[in-house]
């Protein structure tokens, strides 16, 4: 699904790789403790992102999509402010379907965002961490 969120100007859009704050309260927002990614049976004929579960969770979650062609998929997950602060998944993929379980520790309760891009595709959805 393509929504608003993830086109230009929307949620995320804005991210800058000049995200380097130097102290302050999203200096080390999210630390990546763990991500294990599955390949799933069948080939797809779509790019899809699915909702996240468990949502809400603490303080891990798994993600699954849909890739129905090689190439590279990246995983980023924004702040409510559309501010970058974890890349889950940065590689080149073969067609497949996917389910990727991450254990982010350090994020604060609250929502936030994670867009996949693939192709031409980008879809983002929402989450929520609880503490």
């Amino acid at each position: 699904m393509n929504d608003a969120i993830g086109q230009p100007g929307g949620i995320g859009a804005a991210a800058s790789a000049n995200y380097q704050e130097s102290g302050g309260f999203f200096a080390d927002a999210a630390i990546v403790t763990g991500i294990e990614e599955k390949a799933l049976s069948g080939k797809p004929d779509r790019f899809e992102l699915f909702q996240n579960y468990p949502n809400p969770f603490n303080p891990s979650t798994t993600v699954r999509y849909s890739v129905p062609e090689s190439g590279p998929v990246k995983l980023t997950v924004y702040d409510i402010n559309g501010r970058e602060v974890a890349t889950l998944l940065d590689e080149s993929k073969e067609p497949g379907r996917y389910a990727l379980t991450y254990d982010i520790r350090g994020l604060g309760s609250g929502i936030y965002f994670y867009r996949l891009q693939a192709g031409g595709f980008t879809a983002t959805r929402k989450f929520t961490v609880l503490k």
